[in-house]
């Protein structure tokens, strides 16, 4: 069988309505792609008989693997077994093992099987029944001069399962493949992602290039055709350029979700999630728990879409909700931290806002709303203007929320010296029985001021004052003492190094930090955060002599350092935990004349 000219046709009226849409198709023509089947055609058709008779007389004419989808069903107007039945003048028999099969099924759901249902084991002499290990409908193997016809229920599950379990394997790869991947974006528009890069789709060579945007994210959908079992060189170099350009925007490929690659880090950390939502009504929580094994993790939800409920379960202050408004950056810090405190943990996300149609006001149109995040360290919030529908708005506000783990700060970056050091302690400390959430070595390091949750429309802006931040300051000298348990008595919460030294100078240096960025809208700090360094965060209470451990490892984690610049930083979350990228350095005042002189 010659197998290179595959059509797919779609069976459901319904398909044919603004409403719906044929997912199924899309999952075919990549799967059989991937073996070296092209798909031709694809072919939507509704349920009448004479019509879907007409669609396989169309196909049998110019396609040798031809796989339908959908009317497998038990109902009146599951017509298409008994249209190709027709169409190739074969009876359809009782499959009485079927038949037993559908009756069981119902019998362990201690439900009556309807009688309609035994349609279902209704087979066109013939063919072969494909097992369907999710629903009551098999799919069906037919031979028919030169094509092969594969009738599917249109269920995704289902058809995906008979597909994986009965189909691929009994078609014979060629010698050629597509190969695919879906890289996903997220925190840029489709216009950024076309923008930035314009280079690479210009040298992407025989790979074939697709931008799409999808709520919330932008996905680029990347082919190549490749013989047998060779890897895809070209995906993979167009992938490495993407994501040299992007970097932490690129959050995952393929099949793979924002929610499932918050999960894993999640574990992988030992953190814990919640959310408080009002516009999104539930949906954050649903997404988070859409993945299997969520409740690692996941501790729950309030859905606060009174005022009422604002005050009393989340804790949100009754001068905040009538001087601020419920949709406000305001009420959405108050609901994640409430969040955060209700259910114990580490992080909680919230979203507030006008879903529309209707909004609250010239200065809060529909679309408006505004997400937060509560952690260990400081609560953020960001707020923008969604376009779309009702529903649109929910799905991004979601997304959104979901994506807040991108944050800014400026920090001071540590010698190489003494970050070895460090790591050196942490390495030892990790063999103590105290369970501990370890910074990674490139997490390291004196932060100076959390920015959080910053559109990319205000990186500029944020720039530039931080060049005038530091004109007036000049190098200083700062001292890590030594690795210590915080607080000292009772359970610890953090392994850190207190930094001693010329502490009043980096001081006046937070504050000068602190007042620039107050004049473009960021909250000042609330108080004087002590300065130093966090090895890791405890995450439960500790077994057997761990501080004598500690005690003996403390003096490695010190050592001298200058502070001659500081540097304004995107955490972001990414595959493989938080990504740390230097978006700008800013010297000193001396420092910087010292870098400009001739």
């Amino acid at each position: 069988m010659n197998e290179s000219r595959a059509e797919l046709i779609a069976v459901g009226s319904e398909l044919l309505e603004p409403w719906h849409q044929d997912t199924n198709g899309a999952y075919l023509s990549r799967r059989l792609g991937e073996r070296g089947i092209g798909v031709r055609f694809r072919t939507l058709v509704g349920d009448t008989r004479e019509d879907l008779k007409a669609a396989f007389r169309v196909a049998l004419e110019r396609s040798d693997l031809i796989i339908a989808t959908g009317g497998l069903g038990p109902t009146i107007d599951d017509l298409t077994r008994e249209s190709v039945a027709e169409l190739l003048d074969l009876p359809l028999l009782l499959d009485e093992r079927i038949a037993r099969s559908i009756e069981e099924r119902f019998r362990r759901l201690a439900l009556p099987m309807p009688p309609q249902n035994r349609r279902q084991a209704m087979v066109p002499r013939g063919a072969e029944a494909l097992p369907n290990r999710l629903g009551t409908a098999p799919g069906l193997w037919l031979e028919s001069g030169r094509a092969t016809i594969v009738l599917l229920p249109g269920v995704p599950d289902e058809m995906r399962q008979i597909v994986e379990d009965s189909v691929l394997p009994r078609l014979s790869a060629t010698g050629e493949r597509f190969a695919y991947r879906v890289i996903k974006i997220a925190g840029l528009t489709e216009s950024d992602v076309d923008r930035r890069l314009e280079q690479v789709a210009r040298v992407a060579g025989a790979v074939a290039w697709t931008i799409l945007a999808a709520p919330g994210q932008v996905e680029i959908h990347l082919r190549e055709r490749v013989r047998g079992g060779e890897p895809p060189a070209g995906i993979d170099r167009v992938d490495a350029a993407i994501v040299a350009i992007l970097g932490p925007y690129v959050f995952a490929r393929d099949e793979e979700t924002m929610e499932e690659i918050i999960g894993r880090l999640l574990v992988r950390r030992g953190d814990t999630l919640s959310t408080a939502e009002s516009l999104t009504g539930g949906v954050i929580a649903e997404r988070i728990t859409s993945v299997p094994g969520a409740s690692r993790y996941f501790r729950g939800a309030v859905v606060a879409y009174s005022d009422e409920v604002k005050k009393a379960l989340l804790g949100v202050g009754k001068e905040t909700l009538e001087t601020r408004g419920a949709v406000s950056a305001e009420t959405a810090a108050e609901m994640a931290s409430g969040a955060r405190r209700v259910f114990a943990t580490t992080w909680a996300v919230s979203a507030t806002g006008y879903a529309g149609p209707e909004g609250g006001g010239p200065d809060r149109p529909p679309g408006t709303i505004f997400v937060g995040l509560a952690g260990p360290e400081a609560v953020t919030t960001r707020g923008l203007t969604l376009p779309g529908s009702r529903q649109t708005v929910r799905t991004r506000a979601a997304r959104t929320a979901l994506d807040m783990l991108r944050r800014l700060f400026v920090a001071a970056e540590l010698p190489d010296d003494l970050r070895r050091r460090l790591v050196a302690v942490q390495e030892t400390l990790a063999r103590a029985p105290l369970p501990v959430r370890w910074v990674r070595p490139d997490g390291i390091h004196l932060t100076l001021k959390f920015l959080g949750e910053t559109e990319e429309s205000r990186l500029e802006e944020v720039r530039m004052v931080l060049r005038e931040a530091g004109r007036g300051a000049v190098p200083f000298a700062l001292e890590a003492v030594g690795a210590a348990a915080f607080p000292e008595r009772g359970g610890p919460r953090l392994i850190w190094v207190e930094i001693r030294g010329d502490v009043a100078a980096a001081r006046r240096l937070v504050s000068d930090i602190d007042a620039a960025t107050a004049r473009i809208g960021f909250s000042p700090e609330a108080r004087e955060v002590r300065a130093h360094l966090t090895l890791g965060r405890v995450k439960g209470p500790g077994r057997g002599d761990w501080r004598s451990l500690l005690d003996q490892t403390a003096a490695g984690a010190s050592g001298e350092f200058q502070v001659n610049e500081y540097v304004l930083f995107s955490s972001r979350l990414g595959p493989g935990g938080a990504i740390y990228t230097p978006i700008e350095r800013f010297a000193l005042g001396r420092a910087a004349a010292a870098r400009n002189a001739p």
